[in-house]
């Protein structure tokens, strides 16, 4: 039996924050609406770990 292949994290689409945007919204909403759903999710992602990391969890 051979070993199981290594796997790579998934790296998101975009970094964040894009440059010259303060505001993922419509970036995910063109990815979307564009079918590039993956691409969407992996935007929103990347924007809530980065808001996680600067912010911490939310506390309800």
């Amino acid at each position: 039996m051979s070993p199981a292949p290594r796997l790579e994290p998934a790296q998101p689409a975009a970094p964040f924050p894009a440059a010259a945007e303060d505001d993922p919204h419509r970036a995910i909403s063109q990815a979307s609406q564009a079918g590039r759903h993956a691409e969407a999710a992996a935007i929103a992602a990347a924007w809530e770990q980065a808001a996680l990391r600067q912010h911490g969890p939310c506390r309800s």
